[in-house]
């Protein structure tokens, strides 16, 4: 039980202050640099992601967005965790509601927002470096580009614009090149993975199957 205590103990006496002062500077210029990719980002004129954590400054080395709901895009934050881990990203994505231990139902985490609204965060942890932070904001604005290809532009107009129920997500493998990104290498599924499905920004497989990912990268959750 006191085996967090001890580490913490060692690292005190390993950094010192000065130490643990530029390792958390170091995390919050890395944040900074995810946050900022996430403001620049935009679709069709206005601002992609709204930003939900509290900026550059008094906050932790955390970034927390969610998609603008002014888009109404038939894709949500959990769709777009999907995508991203593709490239063996591992970004986690919510919903703001829980389930109630007392009434065993789901219940909006907050007044001000309804509960099937998603967000995702980005823990930026002391060996995520500047570069891997970099690489994910090139994941992240290609896995929007790769959902906007297929999930709007090759949406039917009645799937854009209440939602696509039972639109498959075509393999990426065979839409990559399409999609503008050459020079990378392509995700082959395996067979035991069941194909995605999309319905009203919900991601669920096909039968009982559970979906099985590894993060390579599992420095972003």
């Amino acid at each position: 039980p006191a085996s967090g205590i001890m580490v913490q103990f060692y690292k005190i006496l390993r950094l010192g202050l000065d130490g643990y002062r530029r390792k958390t500077r170091n995390q919050m210029a890395n944040a900074k640099i995810l946050r900022d990719s996430l403001k620049k980002m935009t679709y069709r004129g206005k601002p992609r992601f709204v930003m939900l954590d509290n900026g550059d400054t008094g906050c932790l080395p955390v970034v927390a967005a969610m998609l603008n709901p002014e888009l109404n895009l038939p894709y949500d934050d959990i769709d777009l965790q999907h995508v991203i881990s593709d490239d063996h990203w591992y970004v986690s994505g919510y919903r703001m509601q829980y389930h109630s231990p007392e009434t065993e139902e789901l219940t909006p985490l907050f007044v001000d927002m309804h509960g099937e609204q998603s967000m995702f965060r980005v823990v930026v942890k002391s060996n995520l470096t500047t570069e891997m932070i970099i690489s994910l904001c090139g994941v992240i604005e290609r896995a929007c580009g790769w959902l906007d290809e297929h999930l709007i532009q090759g949406a039917a107009p009645d799937m854009r614009s209440n939602g696509a129920i039972g639109f498959d997500i075509p393999d990426r493998e065979d839409s990559r090149r399409s999609v503008g990104m050459p020079g990378r290498a392509l995700t082959r599924r395996r067979d035991s993975i069941v194909p995605r499905q999309v319905s009203a920004g919900l991601m669920f497989p096909r039968n009982k199957k559970s979906y099985s990912t590894r993060a390579v990268n599992p420095t972003a959750c």
